[in-house]
């Protein structure tokens, strides 16, 4: 409920349920989601406008992506308004090789993530392919903070913290959720 009440204007979402643009079903907004090499084409990735009046998603064209509305990021696919994944171990290396080849991320994002500070709520940064998704989509941050519900981390996940600057806050979910209102 507190993510509401901030309704940030970029929100990066592995999650691949609709939660989020539920969210956002009352204002205008852009999702981007990320779509599997089977969808053709170099692209990783599908932009939409969503219409809050009509409540629905028109696909447009990568160009038109801006930061007039909220943008809403989903790089591993979502179950609306076409549903398009990223879950196989193929899908993550083809997506990622694409993003390292610049065609998993609009070209409007790779410039408005710079200096952008990320927080992290719940992402296992052990799983290399969180980790490596992660690791894409924050290129040129200028940090952030982590909250996760581990008590330890391992050496991969201290490790990629510290090399991108960001700051793990000692405390859980539930209470860090509690005090963000």
């Amino acid at each position: 409920m507190w993510l509401k009440s901030l309704m940030p204007r970029y929100v990066v979402d592995l999650n691949l349920d609709d939660s989020l643009l539920k969210l956002y079903a009352e204002l205008d907004h852009f999702l981007v989601t990320g779509v599997s090499r089977i969808m053709g084409g170099y692209d990783r990735f599908i932009v939409y406008m969503y219409h809050a009046k009509k409540r629905r998603y028109e696909r447009i064209e990568k160009e038109l992506l801006n930061s007039m509305l909220p943008i809403l990021f989903k790089p591993l696919g979502c179950v609306v308004p076409e549903k398009n994944f990223i879950i196989s171990d193929a899908d993550f290396v083809d997506w990622l090789t694409e993003a390292m080849g610049g065609y998993a991320i609009p070209p409007f994002l790779k410039t408005y993530r710079e200096n952008k500070a990320y927080l992290f709520l719940g992402l296992d940064f052990d799983r290399d392919t969180f980790r490596m998704v992660a690791n894409e989509i924050t290129m040129e941050l200028s940090g952030g903070y982590s909250v996760g519900d581990k008590s330890e981390l391992t050496k991969k996940e201290e490790k990629f913290l510290l090399s991108h600057h960001i700051k793990r806050l000692e405390t859980d979910m539930e209470h860090f959720l509690k005090g963000a209102h």
